[in-house]
């Protein structure tokens, strides 16, 4: 029985160690649907492989409810998307940025095209997401649209990425996404890159301010991994 306590004790001795020095615990990583592309895989693979007693909570979530999750310490780590405006307490860490770019049915003409620009989405039927998934970047994308005097044909709103895919295939019409969502491979859909937005947008890292072991560990592994 003495050798059962002991043993007991010293697992939690180590334990406690172990949380310590960084090599145990939690993190609670909340992402935007688009970076399931292959940033929140890669990223979270490298973590697993150097911290493999460290546990990985995820949840798909929205921009706002990301940055309020933090706040509310029901997140560690959001995953969102640049632009974004960030609340008291809070800091960006950005990571490589990205261009903008259609996804396009296959038998639609502009799949003949190895570019296609923002003029030519005049009277186009556009998918996109909603506002409130992510008032920043919608804003952004608005405002590139009368930059180039098109006033977009939204025909339908799609909070998901991969629901956006899933429209495009079906024809109802040509998707607005971040140049990533091409890495994933959809049945009848094709993208181009839209040309003058190289650069608008990309993956950020928000934490608080105040940040942790755990934390700061996968920030140092984020910024030193590369992202196919």
């Amino acid at each position: 029985e003495a050798r059962k306590i002991l043993s007991g004790v010293e697992k939690t001795t180590s334990y406690v160690r172990n949380i310590h020095e960084g090599k145990a615990g939690t993190i609670k990583i909340g992402f935007i649907s688009s970076s399931i592309s292959g940033f929140l895989q890669t990223l979270v693979l490298a973590h697993r492989n150097k911290y493999p007693n460290v546990k990985i909570e995820m949840e798909q979530s929205i921009s706002n409810r990301i940055s309020d999750g933090l706040l509310e310490n029901e997140f560690d780590i959001g995953i969102e998307r640049i632009p974004v405006t960030l609340t008291a307490g809070l800091i960006a860490h950005d990571m490589p940025p990205e261009s903008g770019s259609v996804a396009i049915n296959e038998n639609h003409p502009f799949a003949k095209r190895k570019q296609v620009r923002i003029s030519d989405l005049k009277d186009q039927d556009l998918i996109f997401y909603p506002r409130w998934n992510g008032p920043d970047g919608y804003d952004d994308v608005m405002s590139m649209f009368r930059e180039y005097g098109v006033e977009p044909n939204i025909v339908q709103e799609a909070p998901a990425q991969m629901t956006i895919a899933g429209l495009v295939a079906s024809g109802i019409g040509i998707g607005v996404v971040p140049e990533c969502m091409a890495k994933i491979k959809v049945a009848n859909v094709t993208h181009r890159k839209l040309q003058c937005t190289k650069g608008r947008t990309g993956f950020t890292l928000i934490t608080r301010e105040k940040k942790d072991l755990l934390v700061n560990q996968f920030l140092d592994l984020a910024m030193m991994t590369k992202i196919d």
